[in-house]
C-alpha cells in the first residue's frame, strides 16, 4: 500500500502487485532507467523517504539489479556540500531527485563539482522546467533521465532520456506498459492532439484500499484492457513520445508531493468558525507555496488555528 492525497480529506491507499514493482524494475531496454543504471552505475544514492514510491528509483533498482545502495541521512539530503561529500566518498554513479530539490542542491559549487563526476542523474515526481534541463545540461555531462507515473500504475509509467534534448518529454511507455490518449468520450486521439492519459499494462495497481466507488470510477476497462485513468492531459509526439500538459482537475504536484487542493480546503472547514475556503499556489519570494484565503464567523486566532491533513 502506498498513501497519497485525497479529495475527502483522507488519504487513499494504492493497492499495488508485485508483478507491477519487478516489471519496473528489470534491468531491460524498454526499462531506460533501469537498464542505464544496472549497467552504467555500481553505486546509487537514496535520498528519498520510503513512504514515498519514488524510493523505489533508489533502493529498488539498486537491490533488484545487485548494486550497491548508500543511504543518505536526512541532514545529508538538505545541505549540498554534505551530499557533494558523500557522493565523492562512495563513488556515486546515480542520483535522483525532484527538480525542487535538484535546483535548491545546483547553487553550490561543492555539488556541481561532484555530480559532474556520476554517470546518470534523474528527474521526477513534479514537472522538469526546460530551462533546468538546459542548466544541467551546461553543468554536468552526465545522462539526464526523467520519469512520469503516478503512483497508481507503480512508480513510473514512462522514463525517457534527455542528455542532449532541446524540449522536455517523459518518453515512451516502458516494459509491458500500453497508453492511451483519449478525448472526453473515451475516442483515441491522433498525434498532436490533446486529451486525457490512460495508462494499461503490468505496473496497473489493484485500486484503491476500501474505496470501491473511486476504484470503479479511475481504474476501468477500456479496450479489453484494465487501465487507469491519470487524470493528466497529454499528447503523442510523432517519435511515440508522450509530453505532459497539466490536470484535468484541482490536483497539483509541490516539491513532488501529489496534493488535492480540495482536500485542504474540506479539512479548513471543518474547523470551527471558519466559513468558504479556497486554497491556491502563490510564489512568494520566487517560490511556490499553498495559500489559504477563507472567511470566518467570528474572529479567529491564525497562531491558533492548526490543520493536520493526512
Amino acid at each position: 500500500l502506498i498513501y497519497t492525497s485525497g479529495s475527502t480529506g483522507r488519504p487513499k491507499g494504492v493497492m499495488l502487485r508485485h508483478e507491477g514493482i519487478c516489471n519496473f524494475l528489470t534491468s531491460h531496454p524498454a526499462n531506460v532507467e533501469a537498464y542505464a543504471v544496472s549497467h552504467a552505475a555500481k553505486t546509487v544514492l537514496a535520498v528519498t523517504t520510503i513512504s514515498f514510491d519514488a524510493s523505489m528509483h533508489e533502493i529498488g533498482i539498486s537491490l533488484f539489479n545487485g548494486l550497491t545502495l548508500v543511504l543518505a541521512n536526512e541532514e545529508q539530503s538538505k545541505n549540498p556540500v554534505m551530499m557533494a561529500q558523500l557522493i565523492k566518498e562512495h563513488h556515486i554513479g546515480y542520483v535522483s531527485a525532484t527538480p525542487s530539490q535538484w535546483q535548491t542542491w545546483i547553487y553550490s559549487t561543492d555539488f556541481v563539482e561532484a555530480i559532474r563526476q556520476v554517470p546518470i542523474i534523474r528527474f521526477g515526481g513534479e514537472q522538469l522546467p526546460e530551462a533546468l534541463l538546459h542548466q544541467m545540461q551546461q553543468l554536468t555531462p552526465s545522462r539526464i533521465l526523467n520519469t512520469y507515473g503516478p503512483t497508481e500504475t507503480t512508480v513510473s509509467s514512462n522514463i525517457c532520456e534527455l542528455t542532449h534534448a532541446q524540449t522536455v518529454t517523459v518518453g515512451k511507455p516502458q516494459l509491458n506498459v500500453i497508453e492511451f490518449v483519449v478525448d472526453c468520450d473515451g475516442n483515441e486521439l491522433p498525434v498532436g492532439v490533446v486529451g486525457e492519459l490512460y495508462i494499461g499494462g503490468r505496473g496497473v495497481g489493484r485500486g484503491y484500499h476500501h474505496l470501491e466507488e473511486m476504484t470503479r470510477q479511475r481504474f476501468i476497462d477500456y479496450h479489453g484492457r484494465r487501465v487507469y485513468r491519470s487524470g493528466d492531459y497529454a499528447k503523442w509526439l510523432p517519435t511515440g513520445e508522450v509530453v505532459i500538459l497539466g490536470r484535468t482537475d484541482h490536483q497539483i504536484k509541490l516539491r513532488g508531493l501529489r496534493i488535492e487542493l480540495g482536500e485542504i480546503e474540506s479539512v479548513i472547514a471543518q474547523q470551527e468558525g471558519i466559513g468558504q475556503v479556497v486554497v491556491m499556489i502563490r510564489k512568494i519570494n520566487g517560490k511556490e507555496h499553498l495559500c489559504a484565503y477563507f472567511t470566518a464567523n467570528h474572529p479567529v486566532d491564525i497562531d491558533e488555528l492548526k490543520v493536520e491533513i493526512g
